[in-house]
């Protein structure tokens, strides 16, 4: 999107201005102001569609479309079968600056390729950039 930006051109609405999210129930709300972050730092809106189950999620994701998906790891090779998802290219989403702690879920490769990033249980990834992302405290400190 920003690369079409350079060039002065900006889609008014379809899928070049809007990023569509497959994720679980109670997510998108505790996520609603990152989303909102976002769509004013970008112009691009996100859409949240939440599943209960990963039997949901797959069926889901086989019959709409996605940017991005949050299967558990154990299930991407199934996902990779059905032709859902593809892999990730590692340079352009600066995989190299993530803790190499992180990167060891061997469930993520396949086949040589990284079709998951890595995470942490219950963690869930920010969608925004670092001069507009909310500092975060825990109770009880400085």
């Amino acid at each position: 999107m920003r690369d079409l930006q350079v060039f002065g051109w900006r889609p008014k609405e379809g899928f070049w201005n809007i990023r569509r999210i497959l994720g679980w129930d109670g997510y998108g709300k505790g996520l609603r102001r990152a989303f909102e972050s976002f769509t004013s730092d970008t112009g691009i809106a996100v859409s949240f569609h939440s599943v209960r189950n990963q039997d949901e999620m797959h069926h889901v994701a086989g019959t709409e479309a996605f940017n991005v998906a949050c299967p558990t790891t154990d299930r991407l090779a199934s996902w990779l079968d059905s032709s859902l998802i593809a892999p990730l290219d590692e340079d352009r989403i600066g995989f190299s600056r993530i803790d190499p702690t992180f990167h060891a879920d061997a469930q993520t490769v396949i086949h040589e390729r990284r079709y998951g990033s890595p995470n942490i249980w219950g963690g869930v990834p920010g969608l925004g950039t670092i001069r507009t992302a909310p500092r975060w405290t825990l109770p009880g400190s400085a």
